[in-house]
């Protein structure tokens, strides 16, 4: 994760919980509520692992806190973590179309960055 930028907070290091010693410097709520998520996580082979979590949807999702964020990502195998720009910017754009339900009203939000894949 030496070339992503604008993460905060790592969630874990080594499998090692890391989130949890910066919860003072979070904004109230921000770790232990529910929210729409994006991650980013590494496997020990170097293989990527991109999540997004919708929320605010009572009927679809509530979202997840980050402990909750941090353990789904623990459980696809991942060695390190890090937490993206959520919210109503969590927005997975695959092949041509939105494949989740972002939660603004709007359904996409205008955003300044953005985390790209194609082929090579």
């Amino acid at each position: 994760m030496d070339f992503i930028v604008g993460g905060m907070p790592a969630l874990f290091l080594d499998r090692r919980l890391a989130f949890e010693s910066n919860e003072e410097k979070m904004p109230p709520g921000f770790a232990a509520d529910k929210h729409p998520r994006t991650a980013v996580g590494l496997r020990p082979n170097g293989t990527w692992v991109f999540v997004v979590v919708d929320g605010r949807q009572p009927t679809l999702s509530v979202g997840m806190s980050l402990r909750e964020l941090s353990t789904l990502l623990l459980s696809l195998d991942c060695v390190d973590a890090l937490n993206l720009d959520g919210g109503g910017s969590s927005t997975l754009y695959y092949q041509g179309s939105i494949a989740n339900s972002p939660s603004d009203t709007t359904k996409e939000r205008p955003v300044s960055d953005a985390i790209v894949i194609s082929r090579k």
